[in-house]
């Protein structure tokens, strides 16, 4: 059978008239086989994208039908159902939909900069109202009502739009009703980007002339607060086009910027480089939180580049922070959501040149292994677990003196710490909507700590002094590039081949006590033993492993402890000799005789020209073949 759609038409009956947007159905979901009426819903239009006669901030609309599809003899039960419905002489009521918009999140950047100039427009019942405009920000606050006079059939509410209206207490004296995020898309079922916090009212009307107010002010009850920010710096800056980084520098703000509220700036800096400049700042900001941590505000972070002698300076990304989870109380109770200064971040223990992190497959377990793949046919050094990390006993003969009192790690340290002891939050810049291209991405890395503080007396978090005063260190760790060294047969040095990285940020390193408590010098024990895996661009898999620690010392401390050699014994000269008696179960190469001509070739590691072979057993039967051969 064939689709059946319901069009939305504009214009007159005929030729002329033009398909605005439209439903879809099967034919087979609309067929009514219960002898019941079918219900009545309300069905959300699509806009046609062939006619695209609609301008793209125009909502489709929603309509309410009773569809299906019954046999010709069920006419007189459609007749009797149209009378239960409510139509143009049924009875109604007066009513002002009060329309509470709170604040907005997470908005799409429809402009080049990374930035959106919002605003929100609602419609009801063919009236549209829109809010004020807010400049630049994709996380807008409003605090704003809008009022619609509608007029309701007083024996349907169900032409109410569910999922907006948030109360049904249709009283005068009201109290504004507790927000709810709702999330924002283009078409109904598709998925979009950003929220809106917005809440309804259904407020009856003693007369229908009468005029409803809408309330003095929506906000939220507030608390005087302070926001401290500790400024570490930028971390893989990029510049916009061909243009150099000169002079980056920070610019926060809260809310819409006026006269009472101006940006907080940090200092220009290009060291140790304009892409890394460190600010190393404490900023404090007066700020009004509400108590309900719902409604608290987003902190606005700009980066700008200082050009042409401070003449220009342009806007190289932006980000927006969630003060939600920095309120450790909400209501005089504790948050939910709340979390600690420096336990935001997460550090990314995968590869780094892969878009979010990568979900290891469940290790299998030992009944599915005997059941499984066992490695039979390979070699024992290949059916070894490969994520298996020998054990170093202090009592092993072969254990090197450094790694007495020394832990060696499956992985790395990274992996058992979780967190970095500094927030990071990535920059942005570019669009994802509108008419020019998608250009949105990540252009840098802000790296710091925020938190709200009651008072301006609190103490910092970190000593400003030992980051304002730097001191110099001795930093003591294993390569951390491999290369696949090889000369040619020919006398010609043809290159290294680069196998992968792996990257230590040594800032997270010494800033976090907990890295610091790993290995006492004087305690006799020593910073662990890590295994890190090496990875490169050009693959999203490992490429390897490579194991090292790393100790960051003042000069007193690297005097006092010299370097340790870790260099390999001194080569000693061997013979290695090897006798060969016999071979069984070996498969034989022809399965109908079950006759084969064996040998067996020896050779050591990296000397494949020096392989030896026994002599041939020829006709070996069943896989058994005698050699009685020595070589060395």
């Amino acid at each position: 059978a064939p689709d059946v759609f319901v069009y939305l038409v504009h214009g007159a009956v005929g030729p002329v008239a033009s398909n605005i947007c439209y439903a879809r159905y099967k034919a087979a979901d609309l067929i009514n086989t219960t002898g019941e009426l079918p219900p009545v819903k309300w069905v959300s239009l699509v806009e046609d994208d062939v006619l695209d006669n609609l301008a793209d901030a125009t909502y489709t609309g929603n309509v309410l039908l009773r569809l299906a599809l019954e046999p010709t003899a069920a006419t007189g039960r459609t007749d009797a159902a149209w009378k239960d419905l409510p139509n143009a002489k049924s009875p109604s009521a007066s009513y002002a939909l009060l329309v509470h918009l709170f604040q907005a999140r997470g908005l799409p950047a429809a402009d080049a900069n990374g930035l959106i100039d919002p605003f929100v427009a609602v419609t009801c019942s063919g009236v549209g109202l829109k809010s004020s405009t807010k400049v630049k920000t994709r996380d807008p606050m409003y605090y704003e009502t809008l009022v619609f006079d509608i007029n309701i059939p007083t024996i349907y509410v169900v032409t109410l739009d569910v999922t907006i209206i948030a109360s049904s207490d249709y009283t005068a004296g009201y109290a504004v009703p507790k927000p709810t995020w709702y999330n924002l898309s283009y078409e109904e079922g598709k998925g979009g980007e950003g929220q809106l916090l917005v809440s309804c009212t259904l407020v009856a009307k003693d007369f229908p002339d009468q005029v409803i107010d809408p309330p003095t002010s929506i906000k939220p009850k507030m608390q005087e607060k302070f926001l401290e920010i500790i400024c570490l710096g930028l971390r893989d800056l990029s510049p916009i086009g061909f243009m150099p980084l000169h002079m980056p520098f920070l610019q926060f703000d809260i809310g819409e910027v006026s006269s009472s509220n101006r940006p907080k700036k940090t200092g220009g800096s290009s060291k140790p480089t304009p892409a890394n400049p460190n600010f190393l700042e404490r900023i404090l900001i007066p700020i009004q939180l509400p108590e309900d941590a719902q409604f608290a505000p987003r902190l606005n972070l700009s980066v700008f580049d200082t050009l042409l002698g401070g003449f220009h300076k342009p806007l190289l990304g932006t980000c927006s922070i969630d003060l939600t989870t920095k309120l450790p109380f909400s209501n005089g109770v504790e948050n939910p959501v709340y979390v600690a200064p420096g336990e935001s971040t997460k550090y990314n223990v995968g590869n780094p040149h892969v878009d979010g992190p990568l979900v290891p497959k469940p290790a299998p377990s030992s009944s599915s292994l005997t059941c499984g793949d066992d490695g039979t046919g390979l070699p024992p050094l290949m059916r070894r677990d490969s994520s298996a990390v020998p054990e170093i006993g202090p009592d092993d003969d072969e254990t090197p003196k450094y790694m007495n009192h020394r832990k060696v790690m499956r992985g790395s340290i990274e992996e058992d710490l979780q967190t970095t002891p500094f927030e990071v939050y990535e920059i942005f810049r570019g669009q994802k909507y509108g008419r020019a291209a998608f250009t949105y991405r990540a252009v840098g890395k802000f790296k710091g700590l925020i938190r709200v503080i009651n008072s301006r007396s609190e103490p910092p978090l970190f000593d400003l002094q030992e980051l304002l005063n730097p001191q110099p260190y001795v930093i003591r760790a294993l390569t951390i590039e491999c290369f696949d060294y090889d000369m040619f047969a020919l006398s010609a040095d043809c290159g290294d081949d680069f196998i992968g990285a792996t990257t230590i940020d040594l800032e997270d390193r010494w800033f976090d006590d907990r890295w610091r408590t790993l290995g006492h010098l004087s305690e006799g024990t020593f910073r662990p033993v890590e295994t890190r895996q090496l990875y490169t661009p050009s693959s999203v898999i490992t490429q390897g492993s490579l194991r090292l620690w790393l100790d960051i010392l003042t000069p007193v401390e690297a005097t006092a402890s010299p370097a340790v050699d870790i260099s390999l014994p001194p080569i000693e000269t061997f013979e290695v000799r090897v006798v060969i008696y016999k071979a069984k179960d070996v498969v034989p190469g022809d399965e109908l005789s079950e006759l084969s001509d064996l040998f067996v070739k020896c050779w050591m590691q990296s000397n494949n020209d020096k392989a030896q072979h026994t002599d041939i057993h020829w006709r070996a039967k069943n896989g058994k073949a005698s050699f009685n051969w020595r070589m060395k």
